[in-house]
Parts: C-alpha cells; structure tokens; sequence
C-alpha cells in the first residue's frame, strides 16, 4: 500500500470527520442533510480499506487489537465523559441528576458496551458498532478459509454480507445491532475497494452525477444509520456510495494536505469529544443573549440560533485536538504499567 494512497485516505478521514462535526450542528440549507446521506458510511468504507486477508492467519492477534482499539477507548473515554458530564451538571444545576446506585448501574452499561455517555453520541455506537463488526467479518472469513475456490469464496462472502444487510433493515435489535449488520455491508465495500483500488479510476464524469444524487435523496429521503430509519433503504444504499466516492475522489485530487492529513489521523479523537467541545459555544450564546444557565447544557447545540453552526464547527474540530495532546501529554508522565491498561491509550491507529 503506497504512502500517496495512505495520505488520501487519510484525508479523506479528515474530510469525513469535519462533515460529521457540521452535521451534529444545526446547518441551515438542508446541508446537515445532504452530510446525513453519506457520512457515517463513509467511515465504515474507511475502516474496512485497512481490513486485510492475512488477520485470518493471527485472528487472536486481530482480536486483540480490536480490544485494544476499539473497546478501549470506548471504555475509558465513556468514562471520562461521564464524570465530566456529572461535573457539569453539579456546577450547573447543582445536581448530578444520579444516585449512587444509579451512576453505579450506567458506568457498568459503559464499560459492558451497552450505554454512551452525555455528550458522547455518535462517536460511541460507532465504536460499538465497528468492534462487532470486525469480530463478524473476520468470524465468516475464517469460515469460508479452507474453500479453495476464490469465486467461491468471493459468493458466499457477498452473500451472507448481504443477508445481514438485509436482516439489519428489517429489524430493530437494540443497541444498535441491526445498525451494525447494515454497516457490515459498507465496511465490506471498503475492502473490495482496497482489493481493487489499482482498476477503480476516479473520473470527474462520474463525480457530477453522483453528487446530484447525493443533493437530490437529500430532499426526499430522512436518513440516520444510528436509529437505521431511512425514507428509502435503496436509496440510502446508492447515496451512500455516492458521496463517499465524491469524498474519496476529492481525497485523490488533492493528494497532500497536511492539516486534512492530520485531521484525519486524530478523527477518532473528533469523534469522541467534539459534542464536549459544543459546550464552550453554548456557553458564549447563554451569556450573550441572557439564556438560563441549564442551556449550556443543551445538546448537541442550542438550536434556535443556527447561525452560529460554523463556530459550532471549527470548535468541534480545534478543541478535540488539544484534548488530544493532553491525554497523550499525561500519558508520557504515567508509568509504563499503566498505560498498558489502556487508561490512557492514544485514541488513532498509526500508519502500518
């Protein structure tokens, strides 16, 4: 895998991750929409262009790393974001809104995986999502090992992809289960991307069409991964694809871009604290326009003055950054025995 592909997707990461921090704000002109179309599946498609056929030969090994960076920052980080979430509540309101048994009973469903933090949101279930995932796509691959027949072996993936796309539509299993099966199918299309990125050519002539499309479904069809609600699935489907190959044709052109590079590196990071981060711009419009205090509170934003969705944005991007460089500031201060824990484990994976 050469260093310029590398580079475009991680601007591509970059890209998404700044699309999904627009799309938690309150965006006039329908552009929360169009991001709603696409942005979620694009990150699976990311994920699965890193999965590869080796991790059958060392699946504990893979497992192990899913743990370590997956669960892990799911985890702790839900863990950070609760106690904070406690101290702005108390601060705020003057209550944490939880008792004892209470706060006990959700930072067990945090660390079984089961419940987000306040403030948490998506970042979350697609960390859920993602680790079961990877245990499902490596669990059939290894099924399908000993099949000598590669075009064998291609079918009966496809297939039973499909059959949990199929089942994840019409279902609603909780904690975003079905969401997971449904997500299987574009983590699925990142690999085949990744297999056949050298005869997959970018080409300007179909980037306009699948831009109108992206533009187009975002009048007509409602859609959200998370709560797997969608107008039309099908149609979910093709924008889909649309608007990560419009993403991923944008990353190719543009080739190098440190910022966009960097960005994309720390996306995981984004993902995790940029509703956090919508607090500081809560704070600023409370005390401007004299709101109660408990408004700062409001997620993800207070929606009434969507004009200040762009300050919402560069926030939700900047703040997550400096979080970074502070965790893995302490981190470098802590004793090797405790960073193996994972109580401080940096939050984005490295380039192989």
């Amino acid at each position: 895998m050469n260093e310029k592909r590398l580079n475009s997707i991680d601007i591509a990461k970059g890209i998404g991750i700044i699309l999904v921090v627009i799309g938690h704000t309150n965006t006039p002109f329908g552009i929360g929409k169009v991001i709603y179309q696409f942005h979620m599946p694009l990150f699976f498609i990311l994920s699965g262009f890193f999965y590869k056929d080796d991790y059958i030969k060392t699946p504990l090994v893979f497992l192990l790393g899913s743990l370590k960076r997956l669960y892990g920052p799911f985890v702790i980080n839900g863990l950070r974001l609760f106690f904070i979430g406690l101290l702005l509540s108390y601060l705020i309101l003057g209550t944490t809104g939880f008792s004892f048994l209470g706060g006990l009973k959700y930072i067990l469903l945090i660390i079984s995986g089961l419940n987000s933090p306040q403030f948490g949101g998506g970042a979350f279930w697609f960390l859920r999502a993602l680790f079961i995932l990877r245990f499902l796509y490596l669990f059939l691959n290894l099924i399908i090992n000993k099949i000598e027949n590669n075009s064998l072996k291609n079918f009966i993936i496809f297939v039973s992809v499909f059959v949990f796309l199929i089942i994840g539509y019409k279902t609603q299993f909780p904690y975003t289960i079905s969401s997971t099966f449904i997500a299987l199918f574009f983590y699925y299309v990142g690999n085949l991307y990744a297999k056949n990125q050298k005869y997959i050519k970018m080409n300007v002539f179909l980037l306009i069409p699948a831009i109108a499309v992206v533009i187009c479904s975002s009048f007509i069809n409602k859609v959200d991964l998370a709560y797997n609600t969608y107008t039309y699935f099908s149609l979910f489907l093709l924008t889909s694809i649309c608007g990560s190959y419009t993403i991923l044709f944008v990353s190719e052109k543009i080739k190098q871009n440190y910022i966009l590079e960097y960005i994309g590196q720390k996306s995981l990071s984004i993902m995790i604290f940029h509703f956090l981060s919508f607090v500081t711009i809560n704070l600023v419009i409370v005390f401007l326009y004299d709101l109660p205090i408990d408004r700062i509170l409001d997620y993800p934003t207070i929606k009434e003055y969507r004009w200040w969705w762009l300050l919402y944005s560069v926030v939700g991007v900047i703040i997550p950054l400096f979080i970074d460089k502070i965790i893995l500031g302490i981190e470098k201060m802590l004793p090797h025995y405790l960073i193996i824990t994972f109580w401080f484990e940096k939050l984005n994976t490295k380039k192989k």
